[in-house]
């Protein structure tokens, strides 16, 4: 009986959460990609009430190569910078060798608030060792390994990147498209708003005409 019953909680759970499900409509699709001020985008689109028609995808990819018809919108910035910012962001979140922050060993990088990174830092040695042990804190060694000629080299420093640091270092990897031309298959099958985050370009400005355009070919399309 006691069973029935626990069984019955989670299938008026899992009810709920397909009624939820049935009234949410996804006209378009924010992937949020990171270090290139995804953060400001979002809370844009959330302080002008557009944040609800869509949805929003982060830290990993949520576009296939087969998608068609869909409204994306993408926050792109200097590969570099973004680099960069990656790297330094890792030396905030991971606990450094003489860090004096509490650290917590439970969950992934998300698990401690950016907001709460002052007081707190993240124990994992498999991004410590390599963060602090192998590079010694700087990017520029990193970057030397990402241009190596050996490609054990060249692929292990790949994988820290992508894998450790959540840092997918092309376009092109967001897309999850294998070539250039099946990416560029994929801006021609879907309409693709960007918006830069970069010295020289006007975020401010960019929002309200990339968020009109945006919801009027989405939302017009529903219709």
């Amino acid at each position: 009986h006691g069973h029935r019953h626990r069984h019955g909680h989670r299938h008026g759970h899992r009810h709920r959460h397909r009624h939820r499900h049935r009234h949410h409509h996804e006209h378009f699709i924010f992937q949020h990609v990171g270090k290139a001020g995804g953060g400001s985008v979002e809370e844009w689109l959330k302080s002008h009430n557009v944040y609800r028609y869509g949805r929003r995808c982060h830290p990993w990819s949520c576009l296939k190569p087969s998608m068609r018809g869909k409204h994306v919108l993408l926050n792109i910035r200097d590969p570099v910078d973004r680099f960069i910012s990656a790297f330094d962001w890792a030396k905030v979140r991971v606990c450094s060798p003489d860090d004096k922050r509490r650290m917590s060993s439970h969950g992934g990088p998300g698990i401690i608030p950016w907001y709460r990174h002052d007081k707190w830092c993240l124990k994992d040695p498999s991004i410590q060792h390599v963060l602090y042990g192998k590079y010694h804190g700087d990017a520029n060694l990193l970057a030397a390994d990402l241009c190596s000629k050996d490609s054990k080299v060249k692929k292990s420093a790949r994988a820290f990147l992508h894998y450790k640091l959540r840092h997918g270092y092309t376009l092109r990897s967001r897309l999850r498209a294998k070539s250039h031309s099946a990416a560029r298959r994929f801006l021609k099958r879907n309409k693709v708003y960007f918006v830069v985050i970069e010295e020289g370009f006007d975020f401010m400005a960019q929002m309200p005409d990339a968020a009109f355009e945006l919801l009027r070919d989405a939302l017009g399309k529903k219709r």
